[in-house]
């Protein structure tokens, strides 16, 4: 009899589960009454990988692993890396004109600037850096994918990411 009794239990359970489960993701597609998608909001507290991303080059102190700087040259591109060794993304410099450069950076599938108003940092520099920079002082302080700056030997390039 028990057992019986346990059988319609588990029975209604999955019932329930079965109606409520597509009831559900229908209301992660619907527009909240605040106007903000419900499905964005679930997304935005999940766990963020925070690093701190550089465009790819030499250290600016030999054997420190941390910043970096790239050499211009007109229209190359060098990959950008959070920590030292994942692939963020790219950053791809023009060709001087009237004394500026564009630097434009894409990031990979999965990454994006962290929010703030100062995810993107850029310092160029005359001649080889030879000391570990300080991001927060660099020339170009903001949150831009596509910059433009002064013309420069070598550019420090630092992001805030996050996957």
């Amino acid at each position: 009899m028990k057992l019986h009794k346990y059988m319609k239990t588990s029975i209604k359970h999955v019932i329930v589960a079965a109606i409520a489960t597509p009831l559900f993701f229908l209301s992660c597609n619907k527009e909240t009454d605040s106007g903000t998608n419900t499905q964005k909001a679930m997304a935005d507290t999940r766990s963020w990988q925070k690093k701190t991303a550089w465009s790819g080059g030499a250290e600016f102190v030999k054997n420190d692993g941390r910043a970096t700087y790239t050499q211009y040259h007109p229209n190359n591109c060098v990959a950008v890396y959070a920590g030292e060794t994942s692939y963020a993304g790219s950053a791809h410099f023009s060709r001087v004109k009237n004394g500026k450069i564009t630097i434009s950076i894409t990031l990979s599938d999965g990454w994006e600037l962290t929010p703030g108003k100062e995810s993107v940092k850029i310092q160029g520099y005359t001649s080889v850096p030879k000391s570990l920079p300080v991001p927060e002082r660099f020339a170009y302080k903001g949150n831009n994918l596509i910059i433009e700056v002064n013309a420069s030997n070598y550019y420090g390039i630092q992001l805030e990411v996050r996957k």
